[in-house]
């Protein structure tokens, strides 16, 4: 809306809006491609309709915080961050917390549980008796299917 003045000079008057709520509740979810897998997936989408999400953090048990933005990590459907080879997770029971950031520095937590499931030990049964220069060294033994062992 705009006015004039009594001294004949325009002006306008503009609502200002101040994000004081955090972004809306959201769950993550835990994807992984077998129970032994120690890098899974994270699936989550949050959202604030005043001022957007700003940024995420992903902490991993006392493992430093990893900082993404919405950009880093869109796909359709939401947000999903695989952890990469060097945050590998031990086998056990890890507590994985997303923190959503809107722009106003308001924020939202969501927590969700991740359990990796250590690879039975394998069994050697044999394994070449000898190794000579240009011969190949041979082990027989029982693994769990389709384990990096």
């Amino acid at each position: 809306t705009s006015y004039i003045s009594v001294t004949g000079v325009q002006t306008c008057a503009l609502p200002i809006f101040i994000d004081t709520k955090p972004p809306e509740p959201f769950d993550v979810v835990v994807v992984q491609d077998r129970p032994t897998d120690p890098t899974p997936r994270l699936v989550f989408s949050a959202t604030d309709e005043l001022s957007g999400i700003g940024r995420y953090e992903i902490n991993v048990g006392a493992k430093d915080a990893i900082v993404l933005t919405p950009q880093d990590i869109a796909v359709a459907g939401g947000y999903e961050f695989s952890l990469e080879r060097e945050e590998q997770l031990s086998p056990g029971e890890h507590i994985i917390t997303v923190t959503a950031y809107d722009g106003a520095g308001n924020e939202r937590v969501a927590t969700t549980q991740a359990t990796i499931v250590a690879i039975p030990v394998p069994a050697i049964t044999g394994y070449s008796d000898t190794v000579d220069e240009g011969n190949v060294f041979f082990e027989i033994g029982r693994a769990s299917c389709r384990e990096r062992v």
